[in-house]
């Protein structure tokens, strides 16, 4: 795919002069002295009894609101990642275009992984390195409220389906932040509940426990893994237990099922859309390049594609799906 190479060299000396400011930030301020060792980070996430969500960029993530050292690691992490990229481009191609890798195994839910570079995982600041062709235009479309949706469905817990069709995160948003404006802190909470994090505040808690379905939906994954020894979705990926933690088996049975329906998607896209071209697989979004003498139309298929293949999975929701004329 094309990249704006001028933009990228630039944006390489910005991310390495801001990580440097990160590290010394950490270092003089903070008198953590080896900020990039992950033993570092650990220790410092052990030393505040915070457990590791997810993974350690995550774990920093969720906690940069009310802890400075967590929202300075987790700029260090993500800034870091998008220069690792970006030098990738200029080292190995060094031309305007790139080709990221595929990495073929290792994700226990089956999402689709780039790597060398990691385009997937972009901070939205650096998106618009990726330019469309000579006569194409991009597009990104993803799904809205994707596993929040899909929860909703695979527990049929009517009331949980029926906010999908409002805002499940602008709810959570207004039940536990007390600011229907928080969307985005709102969907962390969502994502640590289906990770199975054990340190949400009470009214986080709380607030998912009113839905009865979807306990109840819960409740029967986790007692599959301590029956059997393993959990997967209807169509099989399955993941096994090796010991008693079940925190992992509610997330894996949502993730796993947004893996299928997106890559039927994809699937459908590639079979009956030939001048699209697929560029980047998000985790439930997509770049593609369309020729522009039909982009209109090729829009309109991917939408309708999308949706469908949503609908097939969850039948008891009208799937949300946006696209933009653009990936910034």
């Amino acid at each position: 795919m094309a990249v704006d190479l001028e933009t990228v060299k630039k944006r390489c000396e910005e991310l390495e002069s801001y990580i440097y400011e990160i590290k010394n930030t950490l270092q003089v301020e903070h008198e953590i002295f080896t900020p990039d060792c992950i033993e570092t980070q650990k220790n410092y996430l052990r030393k505040k009894a915070y457990s590791i969500v997810e993974s350690l960029l995550y774990s920093f993530k969720i906690r940069r609101k009310s802890d400075i050292v967590c929202n300075l690691f987790y700029d260090l992490l993500s800034n870091q990642r998008d220069l690792d990229s970006l030098l990738l481009m200029l080292s190995r191609w060094g031309q305007t275009r790139t080709h990221p890798t595929y990495l073929g195994f290792g994700t226990i839910t089956s999402r689709i992984i780039l790597r060398q570079p990691s385009l997937q995982n972009l901070r939205k600041s650096n998106r618009d390195l990726i330019i469309p062709d000579i006569g194409t235009k991009l597009i990104y479309i993803d799904y809205g409220q994707f596993e929040a949706g899909i929860l909703a469905s695979l527990s049929n817990d009517k009331h949980l389906i029926k906010l999908y069709d409002s805002d499940i995160y602008s709810d959570i948003a207004e039940k536990v932040l007390n600011n229907k404006e928080d969307r985005n802190e709102a969907k962390i909470i969502f994502y640590r509940f289906i990770y199975g994090d054990t340190t949400l505040p009470k009214n986080a808690i709380d607030y998912f426990h009113r839905f009865k379905g979807l306990q109840n939906f819960k409740m029967s994954i986790e007692n599959k893994v301590l029956l059997n020894n393993k959990v997967g979705t209807v169509n099989g990926n399955y993941r096994r237990s090796f010991d008693n933690d079940i925190s992992w088996a509610l997330s894996h049975v949502i993730q796993s099922t947004a893996s299928y329906i997106y890559k039927s998607a994809l699937i459908k896209v590639d079979q009956e859309v030939k001048t699209a071209q697929l560029l980047i697989p998000m985790h439930d979004g997509t770049v593609y390049q369309l020729k522009q003498f039909n982009f209109d139309e090729s829009k309109n298929k991917i939408e309708a594609i999308y949706k469908d293949e949503f609908k097939k999975m969850c039948p008891q929701l009208n799937p949300i799906v946006k696209i933009k004329d653009s990936f910034e």
